[in-house]
Parts: C-alpha cells; structure tokens; sequence
C-alpha cells in the first residue's frame, strides 16, 4: 500500500483514449481530464454525435481520409499514408 509520501507515476502525455462511446472509456476519459487537464483527448465513432465536449472528437476507424473533424486535420507522411491505405 503506497503511504501518502510516495510519488505517484505521471503517465506519459498527452493520452488519447479510444472507445468513450462505451461507459468504461466515458469515465477513464473524464477522470484522466481532470487529472491531466488539457493533455487528454478522447475519440468517438461519428454516430455517436450526442457525445461531445472538450477533448472528445469524432473519428470513424475506417475514415482513410485522415480527417478528424471540421476544424482537426492531420495529416501523415506519404510512406506511412500508402502502408495504411486500403
């Protein structure tokens, strides 16, 4: 039982949660924003367009388009996009 001198681990940052759309990912992914503000970022499927807030963005896993939303884009360098692309 560690006392309460006892350093806790800081994880490495920023986390990215998948899965919040389910009740498990939906608390992980609030309680790490409270504890980590601004360094945690959760994605849902776009169907599940009633989730939503800060940090939670809309990500379908077959998207090959590379677009996260309307405001994110990420893009990756064209060696890794060709190993990935169907």
């Amino acid at each position: 039982m560690p006392s309460a001198s006892t350093p806790q681990a800081v994880p490495p940052l920023p986390l990215l949660f998948t899965g919040i759309a389910g009740v498990a990912g939906y608390n992980a992914l609030h309680y790490f924003q409270r504890r980590y503000p601004g360094q945690v970022i959760g994605i849902r499927p776009r169907r599940t367009w009633q989730l939503t807030g800060d940090g939670i963005i809309a990500l379908d896993a077959e998207d090959t388009g590379w677009r996260l939303s309307s405001t994110i884009i990420v893009s990756a360098p064209s060696s890794t996009a060709s190993a990935i692309a169907p």
